[in-house]
Order: C-alpha cells, then sequence, then structure tokens
C-alpha cells in the first residue's frame, strides 16, 4: 500500500497538483467538450450499454414513430456521480439523443398517453437518478420505481411493443428477482443496461 501511495504521490508532485491543485483547471491549453474528446466519450457510452434481452424490437425500424416515457428520458443528470456539475447544461437527454439520431418522437408521460399515440414502440428510460448512486448514497430499496413500473404495465396494457432502458449507477433490481419478479422482463421485448 505504501508503495502504491508513493507511485500516485511522484505523480501528483511531479506534474505540479501538490503546489497547486487546480492548475489544470486553469491552463490555456485546457480543453473541455473538444469534437475528439466528445466522439471518444459516445463511443464508450455505446459499448458499455449491455442488451440483456431482444426480442426483435431493437434496432428500432427507420421512419416510424416512437412514444418515449420515463423518469430519465428528460433528465440531464447521466454523467454519474463523479463528474463536474458544471457540464451538466450541456449532456444531451436520452430523448434529444434519439431525436438527433432521426427517431421521430412522440412523448408518454402518462398511462393515459399510450392509448392516444399512433406509435406501435414505446421506449422507457427508467432507473435511478446519479444523485442514488455513489459514496454515501446506498438505498434499501433498490427496485425500480413503482411510477416506472406503471409506465411499463400501461404500456403493455395498450398493446404496445416495450423497449426499456434501465439507466442506473449502482446495482438494480434485476427483473425476475424476488424483489420484481418479472415486471420489466415480462414487460420488455427488450432490455438494455445503461450505467451512469
Amino acid at each position: 500500500l505504501d508503495e502504491a501511495v508513493l507511485r500516485l504521490l511522484t505523480i501528483k508532485y511531479e506534474v505540479g497538483l501538490m503546489d497547486d491543485p487546480y492548475l489544470f483547471l486553469r491552463r490555456d491549453e485546457y480543453t473541455s467538450l473538444a469534437p475528439e474528446h466528445l466522439a471518444l466519450a459516445e463511443r464508450l457510452a455505446d459499448e458499455s450499454a449491455v442488451l440483456l434481452r431482444n426480442n426483435g424490437a431493437l434496432p428500432l425500424a427507420p421512419g416510424k414513430p416512437v412514444a418515449v416515457c420515463g423518469s430519465r428520458a428528460d433528465d440531464r443528470a447521466l454523467l454519474g456521480c463523479w463528474q463536474s456539475s458544471r457540464f451538466a447544461q450541456d449532456v444531451r437527454t436520452l430523448t434529444e439523443g434519439l431525436v438527433a439520431a432521426g427517431v421521430c418522437i412522440e412523448k408518454a408521460g402518462c398511462a393515459d398517453d399510450f392509448q392516444n399515440c399512433s406509435a406501435d414502440t414505446v421506449v422507457a428510460f427508467i432507473g435511478e437518478p446519479d444523485s442514488a448512486s455513489g459514496e454515501g448514497c446506498s438505498r434499501a430499496d433498490i427496485r425500480i420505481t413503482e411510477a416506472d413500473l406503471s409506465l411499463l404495465r400501461a404500456a403493455k396494457a395498450a398493446g404496445k411493443t416495450v423497449v426499456s432502458v434501465i439507466c442506473t449507477g449502482d446495482e438494480i433490481c434485476a427483473p425476475g428477482t424476488p424483489l420484481a419478479p418479472g415486471k420489466i422482463y415480462n414487460s420488455s421485448l427488450s432490455y438494455l443496461r445503461a450505467r451512469l
């Protein structure tokens, strides 16, 4: 442990962080949101998503409208708990990401909206906010919220094809476990896990 700490502190001294901990935030050559950095971040995000189940709902059919719902659909707090919050305003929401990819969106904010929308497919962005994960944010109840589950049930009852995208930084109750026996899994044709 001493050797590992010594290596880390030596590097910090060598680059000047021990003399000025904010050195790299004031440097002229410091760049944020550079195009090549954003491209790399997007590729890494694509590679970190895990498709747990797909019964034909993905990829989304080009040109067909998609209803979007869920507690994470319009959330900009997608960077996780170990990030600089000054960049939160620059984050594209998941709904905005679909629009940028050319997907025609219909918003579905409540259960009644599914009966009135023309979209055959529903993408439900559900999970937990970034404030619910990380150091000191452990929860006793790791289930998906009832509000999100009720949207899944309503979409299924309306005969929609459901794609669930679970956004979470910590472990969350997986479908088919005693805490949520099949509630998500049985409501969704496709089930994707995205880490914050």
